[in-house]
């Protein structure tokens, strides 16, 4: 038994203890490729679904790179030269019409 002490009130408690001194190993049932096709499966339907480029409205750098087939440094050159209208939150944010029209 062990004494708790809380809210100024003693509660007595009892406490058990785990005797694993004739386990020797614990095993796991399942390969290793399998735990890991698992964890993958969990992850991906724990993480929202991405939006593809072609929806959304406005693309970050790297997704505009992407979308339009152009390096970032010439979009980048671009919005710069104000050729390329963008908006500046947490890097920059341009608008997919924008760059569908150059």
């Amino acid at each position: 038994m062990e004494s708790i002490k809380g809210s100024g009130r003693r509660e007595q408690v009892e406490t058990k203890t785990l005797n694993l001194s004739g386990v020797s190993e614990v095993r796991n049932p399942l390969p290793p490729r399998v735990l890991g096709a698992l964890a993958a499966d969990m992850l991906a339907a724990l993480t929202p679904p991405r939006v593809p480029l072609d929806k959304k409205l406005y693309l970050t750098l790297k997704e505009a790179s992407e979308y339009a087939g152009l390096h970032q440094s010439y979009i980048r050159r671009l919005i710069t030269s104000q050729k390329l209208k963008a908006l500046v939150a947490a890097g920059y944010r341009i608008k997919r019409a924008d760059l569908e029209r150059l």
